[in-house]
């Protein structure tokens, strides 16, 4: 894992269990971000992008951080490999980031007034970075999140913002937050009913508590990615699998998602997905198709266990158990 130190601005590569507490920092990309060839070149100072970089280090030292991870400036894409494992690995960084910044550069807070605070609510809710794919696991892997605004200017946490994320992402409460920090939080009593928030009852999913396969796959339908593979490869942590990258190959790449999720996962809320189309087959052709999955459980599998599906020439074989 490559950071960098907040003081001289300089990277370092770590190993395994020899990497050091760190921060990271989660935000929408812009048009000029410092890449990691423009720190090989020296340059990096001429990018408008460096004002992020030099805020979070400040942040970070601030808080006693000496290391940082920035995904603009930290991942060689010209190596094929590195790209690979750092996607790969990706969640698990977010999710092992003792504090994660997000840098919300649509956001102007203003807490003077009841109506300036309105105002500002309203600039929260409608922030891009809720609808871009790969701020989707960056908002549920860390367990400790602070929210900026555009002047840096810290307005709350994930734990004060919880319900309003959840209303804005339609991500339950319970799978916003930690189990620790679920106890602070009282979820909404006439859930599942309730269409705006979460139900609060934990439910079975494949012989562990948690959100089914497809209430994850509808929390992704309304974003965005500026590659069509990616919106398949920002879900990668999400579902604990790991696949190759194949840029070029389309939709394809959400099909390849799905059948690795098959392969660990007995779930089958996978199939629990609409359409408008006909003969499109057992497995969702994109994300979209489970806009309406949201509230669907995963059941506990089967006592005498089915054997397990199969990919072959002729597609999906799927053994169905036929009880009187």
């Amino acid at each position: 894992m490559r950071l960098l130190n907040t003081s001289t601005l300089e990277f370092h590569d770590f190993f395994d269990r020899k990497i050091p507490e760190y921060a990271i920092l989660s935000h929408r990309w812009g048009s000029d971000e410092v890449s990691f060839k423009d720190f090989e070149d020296g340059i990096q100072q001429s990018r408008g992008g460096f004002a992020k970089i030099r805020e979070c280090c400040n942040l970070a030292s601030e808080h006693c951080y000496t290391w940082v991870w920035i995904d603009t400036c930290f991942i060689d894409k010209k190596s094929s490999a590195e790209l690979t494992e750092a996607i790969n690995s990706m969640y698990s960084w977010y999710k092992k980031a003792a504090l994660c910044y997000v840098y919300l550069a649509d956001v102007l807070w203003e807490n003077d007034t009841t109506d300036s605070h309105q105002a500002s609510m309203n600039s929260f809710r409608a922030s891009l970075w809720f609808t871009r794919g790969w701020t989707l696991q960056e908002l549920l892997a860390p367990e400790h999140v602070r929210f900026f605004d555009q002047r840096w200017q810290c307005i709350g946490t994930k734990e004060a913002f919880v319900q309003e994320i959840s209303r804005i992402t339609r991500i339950g409460v319970q799978d916003l937050l930690t189990h620790s920090q679920r106890n602070m939080v009282e979820p909404c009593t006439k859930a599942p009913d309730c269409r705006a928030h979460c139900p609060k009852m934990s439910y079975w999913n494949a012989g562990r508590w948690g959100p089914s396969v497809a209430t994850k796959m509808s929390w992704i339908f309304r974003r965005q990615t500026s590659r069509i593979e990616d919106l398949a490869y920002c879900l990668l942590g999400i579902f604990d699998v790991n696949m190759p990258l194949l840029y070029g190959e389309g939709q394809k790449a959400f099909m390849r998602l799905q059948y690795e999720i098959l392969k660990q996962n007995g779930d089958e809320s996978i199939f629990a997905w609409t359409t408008d189309s006909y003969g499109t087959g057992m497995l969702a052709n994109w994300p979209t198709q489970f806009a309406n999955s949201m509230y669907v459980h995963g059941e506990a599998p089967i006592r005498n266990h089915r054997r397990p599906y199969s990919m072959t020439n002729q597609g999906l074989t799927l053994p169905i158990t036929w009880r009187a």
